[in-house]
């Protein structure tokens, strides 16, 4: 943006001044807007231009993810006030529409994660070890159950990168398959990052493969499921990968209901991400390409991800 201004505006500073509209025979001037000429420098403009998209500092309208209908799930590390940089995390506040919150693993108190402060553009962060921190939601029954269209996004940065490292997924219950697995890193030198659907039997039905990722450093991830059975996968608003046909059955096993998720591991759990998570969220239903765009931008620009 900053580069659009100076090659438009031949100057380090924008004045903000009046236009003359004309002068009266008597030599009164009439100005169009009052004669206010207090320079604003590029950097000032352009952090309230990017900032209005940030629902912790905006100007404008105040947007977050919930102004979207159908938000069932959103949590957001810079919400949890009551946290302190080093403290371990056993709840992560869901502030979508239903009444059910991120609660650490079986309630076993060694596997919370990490609230760490000033991570992703100055914002908060959980991190997850990559040895068994994990949180899950275990009470939300027919609402995953039910699900044939479904758009789920998760602002994270890799600390590092391990073979099959997860930063979200779907589950039945008890932990076991089926489940399906967003955001995971395969085994290969390149580090492309995935997301799968595994049956009851633990095979891999569906797989969109594609997105080289690299540590520390921040990516948006959309996982975009349509009732028709076509997923895409987007990595910081781009394409990276669709797999059609992606019967939700095939990874539901027909028989067992994905019932649960859960942020930093496999459902399982397995395959333990050592990574950070700073905001998570699940609506309902298929959004339509502008709202995907508008939450993805939301989130990219909170994170200091560089849009497309």
């Amino acid at each position: 943006m900053a580069d659009i201004i100076k090659k438009i505006i031949p100057a380090n500073d924008i004045q903000h001044g009046c236009a003359v509209s004309h002068v009266t025979k008597t030599g009164d001037i009439h100005a169009v807007c009052p004669e206010i000429k207090t320079a604003a420098t590029i950097s000032a403009i352009e952090s309230r231009l990017t900032n209005r998209f940030d629902d912790t500092d905006y100007y404008g309208t105040h947007f977050k993810p919930t102004i979207i209908s159908d938000c069932i799930v959103w949590a957001s590390a810079d919400k949890d006030t009551e946290f302190s940089d080093g403290d371990p995390v056993g709840t992560w506040t869901n502030r979508g529409t239903k009444s059910y919150d991120f609660t650490v693993f079986c309630t076993n108190a060694a596997k919370r994660p990490t609230y760490k402060t000033n991570i992703m553009r100055g914002k908060p962060a959980l991190l997850f070890d990559g040895t068994d921190d994990i949180l899950e939601i275990d009470t939300m029954g027919t609402d995953l159950s039910t699900l044939t269209d479904f758009t789920v996004m998760v602002a994270f940065q890799f600390v590092t990168l391990t073979d099959f490292a997860t930063i979200a997924s779907f589950g039945s219950h008890p932990s076991a398959n089926p489940q399906i697995r967003f955001f995971q890193l395969d085994d290969s030198s390149d580090r492309i990052i995935r997301s799968e659907g595994k049956d009851g039997s633990n095979s891999v039905v569906t797989l969109i493969n594609n997105g080289v990722v690299s540590a520390g450093v921040p990516y948006v991830g959309t996982f975009h499921n349509d009732a028709d059975g076509v997923a895409t996968q987007y990595i910081n608003m781009i394409k990276s990968g669709t797999h059609t046909p992606y019967n939700v059955n095939s990874y539901k096993d027909g028989v067992t209901d994905i019932t649960e998720l859960s942020i930093g591991a496999a459902h399982q759990p397995d395959n333990f991400s050592h990574a950070y998570v700073a905001e998570y969220v699940l609506f309902d239903r298929l959004l339509t390409i502008t709202e995907k765009e508008r939450v993805e931008r939301y989130l990219c620009k909170k994170y200091g991800v560089a849009l497309p």
